[in-house]
């Protein structure tokens, strides 16, 4: 057999930048309602099962009392499949159920700025929530989305408490950098109030820690001094002052690094 070239396919075919450019011109063959699943689909993540889309898109359709759950399924059904065919989305099986995945970050980015603000709040609450009543009996399991997804949320008190979840499992799990950005997002919380109890101090020095050893110091010192004078707990404050100290250390300032430490001493 002898390979051919079709020349007319080539006059034809538009020239790229990059592999990703390409594939977001394939998003310019679905049409407005097919976008708005895969829009949809973007807000549960880079993967993503098919009963947690169905529930993204239910509630989305929640005020038109004319589209059945039936008919929402087979639109859904029938994106996907398109998806496959313009290899913007894989499919494989996972513990005996059909996982869906975009190919690459930037066709999620994409996707998902077609959502308002407002909306995207609303979706990111439902899909917390269908991701919580999917893992009741392993919250474990599922911690990470859930803790993400309810951070693009305004739900304080679930933010809070699965973000501690999360940063516990991460420093079992020795991943510094997972254990950080979710103590940072509680540290956030607290950091501007007028006093901080010695439980969010503990979780700030132990961030600050990490974030020596990852050399994010900088951030680490900024975060100490903010929180400084927000603790009438002496050891608190013992403890920070020691963490400023060792910061400017790495920073290879000796005078500010012994100043800190003696203030640690004091």
């Amino acid at each position: 057999h002898k390979w051919r070239i079709d020349e007319k396919k080539v006059e034809n075919f538009d020239k790229f930048d990059d592999i990703y450019q390409f594939l977001l011109k394939r998003l310019e063959n679905f049409n407005q309602k097919e976008l708005l699943i895969l829009a949809i689909a973007s807000v549960a993540g880079k993967e993503f099962q098919i009963d947690l889309l169905f529930q993204l898109v239910t509630f989305w359709n929640k005020k038109s009392k004319k589209i059945k759950q039936k008919e929402i399924m087979q639109e859904i059904i029938l994106v996907l499949d398109k998806g496959k065919k313009e290899r913007i989305i894989d499919e494989s099986m996972i513990k005996d159920k059909k996982n869906y995945a975009f190919v690459h970050n930037k066709i999620i980015a994409a996707l998902y700025q077609k959502i308002n603000e407002k909306e995207k709040k609303e979706l990111e609450l439902t899909c917390a929530k269908a991701l919580e009543e999917f893992y009741k009996d392993n919250i474990d399991e599922g911690l990470y989305e859930i803790a993400y997804h309810y951070n693009q949320t305004g739900e304080i008190k679930k933010i809070l408490y699965y973000n501690e979840l999360a940063y516990q499992k991460a420093i079992s799990q020795h991943s510094m950098n997972e254990a950080v950005y979710y103590m940072q997002k509680i540290v956030d919380f607290y950091i501007d109030q007028e006093k901080i109890e010695s439980n969010i101090i503990g979780i700030l020095v132990t961030m600050s820690k990490y974030k020596h050893i990852l050399g994010d110091i900088f951030e680490s010192i900024k975060y100490l001094k903010k929180a400084v004078n927000k603790t009438e707990n002496k050891n608190d404050e013992m403890n920070i002052y020691l963490q400023l100290g060792i910061g400017h250390y790495f920073l290879n300032d000796t005078n500010k690094s012994l100043a800190f430490i003696n203030k640690a001493l004091d």
